[in-house]
């Protein structure tokens, strides 16, 4: 009997990208590595194969890391013998496929190895890729579609540059789920804004979701007193989707004598030449202090989140919830609104001209709750396999990995 292991389909080589779904899945393939349980995890080589679009041919070229190690590149059609010849190398026996991403993926090809396979699938939903993957683009109408999750149509999508693309991956991506429907055991999602939201689209999979937080902790309730001067916070990415534009209307608007403002990330140049006090901020670099100590050290009152996006979690939130802020934010900031109008940790605005009078008015104490005792969700439970009746397509075929491309893409990894 081989030892167990799980398959995970994701977009990135998730020990090369320091971003927030990536440092999920490392931390779910750690905490199964603790008990035993080894992963394999698959992801297209997107750059490699959008080289051989650009002259007119089609690959599907993906890697796969083994325990977080690289062994190798393979195509697209030949992954179940190439879980075959990883299985025998390594004397591994596979029982699921977690998901976690699907954008750049042939869906069509991966439902056939799916079929093969005939494993039980799990899906992790972390944003709204599935539903748009150009949702976020700068370039694109995110600051309207942003803000109401829905299907990509004609009249949903409007003048965006992305309208034709995106309906078609739409309907490949709904393709996908039917197609793939017996094998899927649970869809998992990290808040009840964002289940609600990608169910709104996807409403075949709702008797299988259930809500999984990405953090645990404690709720305190305090009397909180302003700092003389007000300090507001705006925390990460400076982005018109975040809502950097409406921050600096609220930092022309406010009265300066009364209020100070702050930046808390790493475009510490631009948010200092727009005028506010820059403090670094890089979870990439954890030798520096964190968010939440430097948000304790600068003493900030009250932290901005007018995101123009519908967030299906925001750490940031909890970080500011941690430090003990009081949060300023819209009705359509998803998870974010959610948890403040919930933990009654600040106030969620109708538009911006009423945040701005609402602050303009502030007393000096205000009730807050804040939290402690903050710890990652170590549960594993939500990921275990359901048994289900599952036809497989047998495949005996053992493939060994593309020698030259894996040497190549290793090679690159390392000058990295």
């Amino acid at each position: 009997m081989g030892e167990k292991c799980i398959i995970y389909i994701s977009s990135t080589n998730y020990k090369l990208v320091s971003a927030g779904t990536e440092k999920f899945i490392g931390g779910v393939i750690d905490s199964f590595k603790e008990k035993n349980v080894h992963s394999l995890q698959f992801f297209p080589l997107i750059n490699i194969n959008s080289r051989f679009e650009r002259i007119g041919v089609e690959r599907n070229y993906i890697g796969v890391n083994y325990d977080g190690i690289f062994v190798g590149t393979y195509l697209l059609e030949d992954m179940a013998s190439a879980t075959n010849y990883l299985a025998e190398k390594y004397n591994l026996v596979y029982d699921r496929v977690i998901i976690n991403q699907l954008h750049s993926w042939n869906l069509i090809k991966l439902t056939e190895i799916f079929d093969d396979l005939g494993l039980p699938i799990i899906l992790i939903v972390h944003d709204y890729m599935m539903v748009c993957p150009y949702m976020m683009s700068q370039d694109s109408d995110a600051l309207k579609c942003g803000k109401f999750i829905a299907q990509p149509s004609v009249s949903h999508c409007g003048e965006c540059k992305y309208k034709i693309i995106g309906i078609k991956l739409f309907e490949e991506m709904k393709a996908f789920f039917i197609n793939n429907n017996e094998k899927i055991c649970r869809v998992i999602f990290p808040s009840c804004s964002a289940e609600k939201n990608w169910l709104n689209v996807f409403p075949s999979l709702a008797k299988k979701s259930i809500v999984r937080p990405h953090l645990k902790y404690d709720i305190l309730n305090e009397e909180k007193k302003w700092n003389k001067k007000i300090r507001i916070g705006y925390l990460g990415f400076i982005s018109d989707i975040k809502g950097y534009s409406e921050w600096l209307q609220l930092m022309r608007k406010l009265d300066n004598r009364k209020f100070d403002f702050y930046y808390f990330g790493g475009a510490i140049e631009q948010a200092e030449k727009d005028g506010a006090n820059g403090v670094m901020v890089d979870f990439n670099f954890p030798e520096m202090p964190g968010m939440v100590e430097q948000l304790k050290k600068k003493k900030i009152d009250i932290v901005f989140l007018w995101s123009n996006c519908q967030e299906t979690y925001s750490y940031t939130y909890y970080e500011a919830f941690e430090a003990g802020c009081w949060i300023a934010t819209s009705l359509h900031s998803g998870n974010i609104t959610d948890q403040v109008l919930k933990n009654e940790n600040g106030k969620a605005f109708k538009n911006l001209d009423e945040c701005i009078q609402f602050l303009s008015n502030l007393q000096e104490e205000i009730h807050v709750t804040r939290i402690e005792n903050v710890k990652t969700n170590s549960s594993l439970t939500e990921f275990e396999p359901i048994e289900i009746d599952i036809s497989k397509i047998s495949c005996n075929k053992l493939k060994k990995p593309k020698y030259i491309l894996s040497f190549l893409y290793s090679h690159l990894r390392r000058a990295k």
